[in-house]
């Protein structure tokens, strides 16, 4: 039998709490996913993502870089199995620069 691998992904929240995304079984997956494709399967398991948001509104980071680029492969920012990514949604306000 072949051995199990998983990519899991820790994401926290708007609330400070952390949530484990499954990304793919296997280090070939994982070299495909793309930061889009995280961003849609955090939005399924976030709550309090306030209403009217978009994945667009989502910013994603991993150690001190910006995940920015949607199409850019998660692998090429170097996360890895049991990463800890932090979210933080854009919000309306603010003052006008």
């Amino acid at each position: 039998m072949g051995r199990i691998y998983q990519v899991v992904v820790l994401v926290t929240g708007l609330d400070g709490q952390k949530i484990t995304i499954d990304l793919c079984d296997n280090e070939k997956d994982m070299q495909r996913i793309t930061v889009l494709e995280l961003k849609q399967k955090i939005v399924g398991r976030i709550p309090g993502i306030p209403a009217g948001r978009t994945i667009s509104d989502m910013k994603l980071i991993f150690g001190n870089k910006r995940l920015e680029a949607d199409d850019t492969r998660l692998c090429e920012y170097g996360v890895i199995h049991k990463s800890s990514i932090h979210m933080v949604i854009s919000l309306d306000g603010g003052p006008s620069l």
